[in-house]
C-alpha cells in the first residue's frame, strides 16, 4: 500500500472515530461512522 493511501486511510479512521465520540460512543454504530 502506498504512503499516500495509508495517510488517507489514517485520516478517515481518525475522523470516523471523532464522529463516533461526538455521538456519545453508541454501541454497534462503528460501521455507520466508517462509511
Amino acid at each position: 500500500m502506498s504512503d499516500v493511501r495509508s495517510e488517507c486511510e489514517e485520516r478517515i479512521r481518525k475522523h470516523a472515530y471523532f464522529l463516533w465520540l461526538e455521538e456519545g460512543r453508541p454501541e454497534g454504530r462503528a460501521d455507520v461512522h466508517w462509511r
